[in-house]
């Protein structure tokens, strides 16, 4: 529970800095600050559970490249996916 705890805390003080860009709004700053902090958790722990052989960088850069994509991807118009 301390570290879900600490990961929130983190994900907290990280979302204002992603939603000062004006880029992106404070409920999406959010949920990119949560997968960020929780991304990293889940990046050691499978560096744990694989041994600790390669550098806990790597895990990280392999699950961000697949955050990249996802982000870099235009995004439609939510208006265009109501029904009409």
């Amino acid at each position: 529970m301390a570290v879900c705890a600490t990961l929130d805390r983190a994900a907290q003080r990280i979302a204002p800095l992603i939603a000062a860009n004006g880029e992106v709004s404070e409920t999406q700053a959010r949920v990119i600050a949560n997968a960020l902090a929780f991304g990293y958790f889940a990046a050691l722990e499978q560096w744990h559970l694989d041994g600790g052989d390669r550098p806990i960088a790597d895990y990280v850069e392999e699950g961000m490249r697949l955050l990249r994509g996802i982000w870099s991807a235009p995004h439609p118009s939510s208006r265009r996916d109501l029904p009409a």
